[in-house]
């Protein structure tokens, strides 16, 4: 049976099974499912990149997306562009103060062009490729003057090759004495895989939540957490959540 990725109806990424459609789920380990409960997500985002974001009782506000800004150099037919997508919004986790969070997504890109002359006429070929990986950096803002303020990191590893240009994102985020290492997951339920179907996120060898970027979204918080991990949990998979560089198609 061959299972595989597409999209049935607008903005809804699926699987075909023996020519069925159903919406695609990433497949969380049963180290984690067996012990938490997915929150589903509940997005009021909107096309302008602004609005409000929650999962469970965690809260987010003031969501705002700047414009992608795309500098670059030209040298005969190469030529190279930064681009750079910043976007910021405020979290409250239950229980816990409100931070500001501000982030920045980079990469950059070479294009190559061509003049051809196909069937007598001009023709133009280019092809593309990241030369710098994609990035995104944020920064998290303290919650009062008892607290402290933190970081994410998290960075695309290359391809393998022009046919399959999607490599692993790993990174880290810290929020005090508090650290999470972040990495991508490819695996659906069923069998199938995505670039990109979400994130896990381990407190050295063990896996304390995952984020599952594709449609709304669900978060996976394992319950036994302490509210200092669990906050940096909140923080890091909204900020996730509101990337939307890793909804990508299938490889």
């Amino acid at each position: 049976m061959t299972t595989h990725g597409t999209v049935c109806g607008a903005l809804l990424v699926v699987t075909m099974i023996s020519g069925g459609c159903t919406a695609a789920r990433m497949a969380v380990p049963e180290e984690l499912n067996a012990r938490a409960a997915a929150l589903p997500v509940e997005r009021d985002t909107g096309p302008q990149g602004h609005g409000t974001l929650r999962f469970g009782p965690h809260q987010v506000t003031e969501y705002r997306q700047g414009w992608t800004t795309a500098p670059g150099v030209t040298m005969n037919a190469v030529s190279v562009q930064a681009e750079q997508t910043p976007y910021r919004f405020r979290i409250t986790p239950a229980g816990e103060g409100t931070r500001a969070v501000e982030c920045k997504a980079t990469r950059a890109r070479l294009q190559v062009t061509q003049q051809t002359t196909l069937a007598g006429r001009p023709a133009t070929s280019g092809l593309e490729a990241d030369v710098q990986p994609r990035r995104v950096s944020c920064t998290i803002a303290s919650a009062g003057p008892e607290s402290r303020s933190g970081q994410l990191r998290i960075e695309q590893e290359p391809g393998r090759s022009f046919a399959a240009p999607h490599g692993r994102v790993a990174g880290r985020a810290q929020l005090g004495e508090v650290a999470l290492e972040i990495e991508s997951s490819t695996r659906l339920e069923g069998g199938a895989q995505l670039a990109y179907a979400g994130f896990q996120l381990r407190q050295g060898e063990r896996l304390i939540a995952a984020v599952e970027t594709l449609n709304q979204g669900r978060v996976w918080l394992a319950p036994e957490l302490t509210p200092e991990v669990r906050e940096l949990a909140v923080v890091a998979s909204s900020a996730l959540l509101l990337d939307s560089g890793w909804q990508t198609p299938v490889d």
